[in-house]
């Protein structure tokens, strides 16, 4: 308790200084500006431009200015300023899991889908090895990140279940940003993108290399055997954006090698190296075709690649190529109807050494999404997508809902959903001596029903979601097998809002609390089973004033993560599971702005820390459950960087 006192009253102070400050322009001042932050438009949810309090999904979004204004090293640690998103280590794929709405399915993040500019990036060996991707792409290449808590398969097919997050590139036209940091565990960093915009084609490159020898940590394994070791990281990224008319070109490179604590098995032995690399390369080529004011397709062709390896013996190594081809239609025959439909082809290729064999399957979808204003205040929606995955029946999942805003102000949604994870290599064609694959696993289905009042005004934006699901056919294994078995149910509410009193101060936070049980085809229940917390809540403030002085504090505070059954007879006790404060600061000067310097480049140091109160973070063994504990996050971290801006 004292330690959310703490944090909380670090946050308040910030708060009433930055509030006590005179208000001043916004083109003058706050970068933050009321218009981007209050009347952002989206297009994740529907594919097209609209307000997020228009779009058929509970929204959160997150700009490059805000970014700026809180710090952050990488993608993985910035999603954590989502509401109700825990970013969650295994033993075998550290920062691997970004966890919406308390949801966990083992050591994949194959319940939350990444897009790039709106198309999936995907794995299907596992279909959710991402810490590459959340690691290694280019901070400052983004431009905004626009997150879907919720089911969104109707448009994005498998993955799109529990959350999707799509990182919108920069284009040409934007500020060109370089940052260097040097901080502790010997961590050193290089992120800056460079965009063009001459004779109608646009570009933009980002690069990213950060290097860290990593924190010290001593654990004991299943096997009771004691071992030390730093969780060092090596991630790199290029991202390239390039249009022309109706062309677009995007393609995101990233890799990542990461001290991991046995693989499968936290098993100190059959990794002698304790590391393992992988690398994403995500390329998609696309052209929309605006035929009318009425009617406009888009082509797509995307390549995904996925290369895994492991430093050391040859337990695992594997590399997929997956090929996607889409083709989208959008009508708008009246200022009442807005229209989506299409279809796609999945190709996958691919194998694991040793344990997958060499598999060339695919996967087919069409899908058609509507809305209907009947009057101005309502918004009605449905859709649906049809799946055909190989060797599973076909497959349709709906959603329906309406969106209806009582005054200019007051608004409320009212979404049903359903969403699918399909089965990946590693469930369907694995061969081993204790694992069996089943190449006809039916689908993971979720049923979500979301409720959701908001408010907004000017300077102040305000909402409350209320969510019920169930995910049933869930994917285990079972007596060394992969099979459909029980379903799981969930349900919870989540309180966010963002304020700007004046163009100096910006706040937002959020409140979320979950949920979830298991129950088994017998009818037995477990609670609490995918071991997350029920409580999270976060809380940021950021000022800045005319002197050219920045400064951002942000607190995320989990509650414990829950104990699963014969947790406390494990080997393993490598510290206690309990809650904990993830206190961030960031402070920017701008040295042009403090000595009146009259210049076109913009300099700015900059000093970014991160768990300020350094909390001894430990979690649960969630994936084997062969351990008692896990390290989850470093201690106290403090990073001094020089950025240009030009």
């Amino acid at each position: 308790m004292k330690r959310i006192l703490l944090a909380s009253c670090l946050i308040l102070q910030c708060y009433l200084v930055g509030f006590a400050q005179e208000e001043m322009s916004l083109d003058t001042l706050y970068s933050l500006s009321l218009e981007e932050l209050m009347n952002m438009n989206i297009v994740t949810a529907s594919k097209v431009a609209e307000k997020a309090s228009d779009a058929p999904g509970i929204i959160s979004t997150i700009s490059a200015r805000e970014i700026e204004q809180f710090g952050g090293l990488s993608l993985a640690e910035i999603l954590e300023r989502v509401t109700g998103v825990v970013n969650v280590s295994t033993n075998s794929n550290p920062q691997n899991i970004v966890s919406f709405r308390g949801d966990l399915s083992g050591e994949s993040n194959n319940h939350t889908l990444l897009l790039i500019n709106g198309r999936p990036n995907r794995e299907s060996i596992y279909g959710g090895i991402d810490y590459a991707v959340l690691l290694g792409i280019p901070v400052t290449a983004i431009e905004r990140i626009e997150v879907i808590r919720g089911p969104g398969s109707v448009l994005y097919g498998s993955n799109a279940f529990s959350g999707v997050v799509n990182i919108i590139l920069k284009k040409g036209g934007d500020q060109n940003k370089v940052s260097t940091y040097l901080g502790s565990f010997g961590g050193a960093s290089v992120d800056g993108s460079v965009n063009i915009d001459k004779g109608g084609v646009n570009v933009m490159i980002g690069y990213k290399n950060f290097e860290e020898k990593g924190w010290s940590f001593k654990a004991t394994d299943a096997m009771g055997a004691k071992d030390t070791a730093n969780y060092e990281e090596k991630n790199n990224g290029l991202a390239v954006r390039v249009g022309y008319k109706g062309l677009t070109i995007n393609s995101l490179i990233t890799e990542s090698t990461q001290t991991i604590f046995g693989f499968g098995s936290p098993i100190w032995f059959n990794m002698p190296n304790k590391t393992t690399f992988s690398r994403r390369v995500s390329t998609d080529i696309g052209y929309e075709l605006k035929f009318s004011e009425k009617v406009t397709t888009k082509v797509n062709a995307t390549l995904n690649s996925f290369d895994l390896k492991l430093i050391g013996p040859a337990v695992a190594s594997g590399n997929s190529d997956d090929i996607i081809l889409e083709v989208s239609n959008f009508i708008r025959p009246t200022d009442k109807w807005n229209i989506v439909f299409g279809a796609s082809g999945y190709k996958q290729t691919g194998e694991l050494v040793g344990s997958v064999p060499k598999y060339n399957k695919g996967w087919y979808n069409g899908y058609v999404q509507a809305d209907y204003r009947p009057v101005a205040p309502l918004k009605l929606i449905g859709g649906f997508q049809v799946n055909k995955i190989q060797g599973v029946d076909v497959n349709l999942v709906p959603r329906v809902g309406a969106i209806y805003n009582f005054t200019k102000n007051l608004g409320t949604k009212v979404l049903y959903g359903q969403a699918f994870r399909a089965a990946y290599a590693i469930e369907t064609n694995i061969k081993s001596a204790v694992i069996e694959g089943n190449p006809n696993l039916n689908p993971e289905i979720l049923k979500n029903l979301d409720v959701q009042v908001f408010y907004s005004r000017t300077k102040l934006e305000l909402a409350a979601t209320y969510f019920d699901n169930r995910k049933e056919d869930n994917i285990t294994r079972l007596n060394g097998k992969f099979v459909n078995a029980g379903r799981n149910e969930a349900h919870g509410f989540e309180l966010e809002g963002k304020y700007v009193p004046n163009a100096s101060v910006y706040a937002n936070g959020s409140y979320a609390y979950q949920t979830n049980k298991l129950v088994a085809d017998n009818g037995a229940v477990t609670e609490h089973a995918s071991l997350m917390p029920n409580h999270v809540a976060k809380l940021g403030v950021g000022f800045q004033n005319r002197r050219g002085l920045s400064l951002g504090l942000y607190n995320m505070y989990v509650s414990k993560f829950h104990s699963f059954t014969g947790q406390d007879a494990l080997p393993g006790h490598n510290g206690e599971t309990k809650s904990y404060n993830t206190l961030s600061a960031n402070v920017n000067l701008s040295i042009p702005k403090i000595f009146a310097l009259d210049m076109q480049e913009e300099i700015i140091l900059s000093v970014y820390g991160t768990n300020l109160l350094d909390e001894k973070i430990n979690i649960p063994d969630v994936a084997s459950r062969m351990v008692y504990s896990l390290p989850g996050k470093s201690g106290r971290a403090i990073y001094a960087s020089a950025i240009v801006k030009f």
